[in-house]
């Protein structure tokens, strides 16, 4: 029988799109969906690869859903 600790523990190695999901913005006008695909996948600065990018081109704005955390983390903090 599993005690709630191992519970605890299988539930945060489940990857989720919460954790493998950045918010990006001020994203300059002439830079396109297939641009920020190909940067965010880029290994260089921790990309990965990429499960969904919804790119608002007007707000300038776009949410990156990569299929794992770490690739999701990584670019947050190398990507500026």
């Amino acid at each position: 029988m599993a005690g709630r600790k191992d519970i605890q523990r299988e539930t945060k190695e489940q990857p989720t799109s919460s954790n493998r999901t950045i918010f990006v913005s001020q994203i300059p006008e002439k830079l396109n969906k297939d641009y920020l695909m190909m940067l965010f996948e880029n290994k260089r600065v921790g990309g990965g690869k990429i499960e969904e990018v919804d790119f608002n081109e007007v707000h300038g704005t776009a949410v990156v859903t990569f299929e794992d955390p770490k690739s999701a983390f990584l670019s947050s903090i190398n990507i500026h």
